[in-house]
Parts: C-alpha cells; structure tokens; sequence
C-alpha cells in the first residue's frame, strides 16, 4: 500500500512540474520582440551603398521607407535576420537624412515599431572631407 501511496504522490509532482514548465514557456514565446541594431547609421558616402541591420525578433515584420532612396531588403520576414539597405547615390550639394521603420505584420501584436535612422553624405561634404 505504501509503494501505491509513493507513485501517486510522484505522479502529481511529476504532472504539476510539467504543467508548470509548459505555461512559464508560453508566457517566453506570447510577448512580441521586435529590435533593430543599429537604430542610427551616419556617414554614408555620396556615392551610395549598403547598410546591414540586424532584427532582432519572434513575430513576423515589415519595413517601410520614408525615402526613395533607402530600399530594404527584405521589405518583410519573420524571426531574426539582418536585413541590407541600399542606399542611391545622393547628387545634392546637402546631406540627407531617411528612415526606415520595421512593424509588426500584424496589427494584433502589440508591440512598438522600430525606427532605423540613415544620414548620407551630399557631394560637397565629400569633397570637403578629402582635403
């Protein structure tokens, strides 16, 4: 009768550990990550380029840009990746500043959108910076 009174207690202790194991790891997996590193790239030379950010995530993403001449690549994806971003030639005298901004694919992800925020260089401020 004893043994009987043992494996039933190990049985309710074996049962309340796995249930415990299972809800701590769906509390990981149901919180939204969504980074980006860097956030800031300076100092892109006028001649253009590309830019590599690494996302950090376990929801699905996509980017938009707010300049024609900053294109990601991939505009969308899922999990972590680094993503490249090319950037055209900037012809202008001046320097330029874009963005890009990664969000959630879907609007019940409750998570904030990342900003990654791109300057390059204008003609002028090479030429002054080879002097």
């Amino acid at each position: 009768m004893k043994s009987r009174g043992y494996l039933f207690a190990l049985a309710a202790l074996c049962s309340l550990m796995l249930s415990l194991t299972g809800c701590s790891k769906e509390n990981k997996e149901s919180t939204p990550v969504l980074k980006a590193d860097p956030t800031v790239v300076t100092g892109v030379y006028s001649a253009g380029g590309m830019v590599q950010v690494g996302i950090t995530s376990n929801i699905s993403w996509e980017i938009e840009s707010n300049s024609e001449w900053l294109v990601p690549s991939p505009a969308s994806g899922s999990g972590s990746k680094t993503i490249t971003v090319n950037v055209y030639k900037n012809s202008d005298i001046t320097g330029r500043i874009g963005k890009i901004t990664i969000s959630p694919a879907s609007t019940l992800e409750e998570v904030s959108p990342v900003v990654v925020s791109i300057s390059q260089f204008g003609e002028d401020e090479m030429k002054s910076k080879s002097k």
